[in-house]
């Protein structure tokens, strides 16, 4: 096996889009928001980098990964009446597991989390 000859120089040329990704992913596991806020600052990121065609593809591959579960959840919640926030990242949660025919009101069944409201 013979291994081409390349300079440091050439080696940090070829790599810098590559570095400049990890770089992005890197920040972005640094962020300590989660659920709602996590999306929102994600969103922000992506339509601030626009004009980064490559670090657009790669925050707008990021986002849509990260939505996923929420729009899961969120489609489960609408159709079915579900609530599958296992880690209680969102703004909703089920206070109590009521029958049909036990809820009364509405906010007898599910309640606000106020620190996951946007701007909170």
């Amino acid at each position: 096996l013979k291994l081409p000859k390349i300079t440091l120089l050439e080696l940090m040329t070829q790599t810098t889009s590559l570095r400049d990704q990890l770089t992005a992913v890197v920040g972005i596991c640094q962020v300590e928001e989660l659920g709602v806020g996590l999306l929102d600052y994600l969103s922000s990121l992506t339509q601030a980098n626009e004009g980064d065609a490559e670090y657009a593809v790669l925050l707008r591959m990021v986002f849509k990964k990260t939505f996923k579960p929420f729009l899961e959840m969120l489609r489960n919640f609408v159709y079915f009446g579900e609530m599958s926030d296992v880690f209680g990242e969102f703004v909703l949660y089920e206070k109590a597991q009521l029958g049909m025919f036990e809820v009364g009101n509405f906010r007898d069944l599910l309640g606000f989390r106020s620190n996951k409201i946007l701007g909170s």
